[in-house]
């Protein structure tokens, strides 16, 4: 773009300078103004003479005299720029062309050597304000290519619900990024559950966490009763809908087992564990009782396993277990996260 901008001041400086004395002085002789076959642009004149304009077809489409010693350039985009031919022969002139943010021609000024360009409006961009150009303009000694300097918009994005007293607060972001939802995992109303974000109250325009959010606006949380969200019907359902649809040949045995797990974790509650019936007879047996091949005995202290025994001469005094010790590592495996029953579990090599 920089080569065929400067392309096109130097032609029309090598133009100026070639045809003051002669041509812009009898222009009104011109005939006509015309693309020849080598893609140049030719001013014919009424006594025979011509002068070329190399300017390159893939810039300008068009050129014409529109006064005694005006010549219009109609460039690609359909910007049109009127230069005044009031050039003097010993004086350099530079082409400063401001750029819109797409990248066209928003203004054209042919400014003489030393002088200084004129500021114009800086053009529109969306979800931007402009600051300024982001070249001096004062003192031209040479061709400039001036872009503007743009700051990002702010927008708001407010949150309604259809709970009295549930409330979450605005986000600001920057125009176009993305809106990160409240996380509302923690809070639910209770006896309520999250059916959706919508981008209107009638519940009907779904937002989605990949929108670009483009301008302030207003999204609405629809929560719904649980017991009319989460009943058997939907259970079986997508049940049904695994069995049919998931890409591995997996049981209805494994399914049940998969949902038991997720329906004892879901209740977060460090007292409930599920066990297997072999896990349930074993762990009976061995409640209050030491550990054979281990020697200790242990209890449940506020979810942690606790040491209350070590047995003398066992691999547990050999490794240095005392009374009151938490037990925290099982053969390299982190239980402090583990339920009562699954550190257990694990310490009998289920």
């Amino acid at each position: 773009m920089k080569k065929i901008l400067s392309l096109l001041i130097l032609t029309l400086s090598l133009f100026a300078l070639a045809a003051c004395d002669e041509a812009l002085t009898e222009n009104l002789n011109i005939e006509a103004i015309t693309l020849n076959e080598d893609g140049e642009w030719e001013i014919a004149y009424e006594d025979g003479t011509s002068l070329t304009l190399p300017l390159d077809s893939s810039l300008v489409s068009d050129v014409e005299m529109v006064g005694s010693n005006t010549l219009r350039i109609t460039f690609d985009s359909g910007y049109t720029e009127d230069v005044v031919f009031d050039f003097e022969s010993d004086i350099n002139y530079h082409m400063v062309t401001f750029l819109r943010p797409d990248g066209l021609i928003h203004d054209v000024q042919f400014i003489a050597s030393g002088e200084s360009a004129t500021s114009v409006e800086g053009p529109n961009k969306l979800g931007h304000t402009f600051l300024e150009w982001d070249q001096d303009l004062s003192s031209i000694d040479e061709d400039l290519i001036v872009e503007g300097v743009y700051e990002v918009n702010t927008i708001v994005i407010s949150f309604e619900t259809n709970i009295e007293g549930v409330e979450y607060a605005p986000q600001t972001i920057d125009f176009n990024t993305r809106m990160t939802a409240p996380n509302v995992r923690s809070d639910y109303p209770e006896g309520y559950t999250l059916e959706g974000i919508y981008y209107d109250a009638d519940f009907t325009q779904r937002w989605n966490r990949l929108d670009y959010q483009k301008e302030s606006t207003t999204l609405y949380y629809h929560w719904i009763p649980i017991d009319q969200f989460y009943t058997e019907d939907v259970f079986n359902e997508v049940l049904e809908l695994l069995k049919k649809n998931h890409y591995k040949d997996t049981t209805d045995a494994t399914f049940y087992q998969f949902a038991t797990y997720a329906l004892i974790e879901a209740l977060n509650d460090p007292y409930t564990s599920y066990m297997t019936q072999s896990q349930r007879e074993q762990f009976n047996n061995v409640m209050g009782e030491d550990f054979v091949g281990v020697g200790i005995t242990v209890e449940n202290i506020n979810e942690d396993v606790i040491i209350r025994q070590v047995w003398p001469d066992s691999p547990a005094e050999g490794a240095g277990l005392r009374a009151g010790d938490r037990i925290t590592y099982i053969d390299e495996i982190n239980v402090e996260n583990m339920s009562y029953v699954d550190t257990v579990m694990l310490l009998l090599g289920e």
